[in-house]
């Protein structure tokens, strides 16, 4: 039960990520680029 909680979470966190990269970003196809960009500079 809380595993399947936490992937609801993770789906949920990754789509509501990308519709607000979706609303920065001037051409959507840059939308998994920025994500990308993100998680790196996040990750140092």
């Amino acid at each position: 039960m809380v595993k399947r909680q936490m992937h609801n979470l993770r789906q949920r966190y990754r789509l509501l990520l990308r519709d607000e990269v979706a609303h920065i970003v001037q051409d959507p196809a840059d939308v998994s680029d920025e994500i990308r960009y993100l998680s790196a500079v996040l990750a140092e």
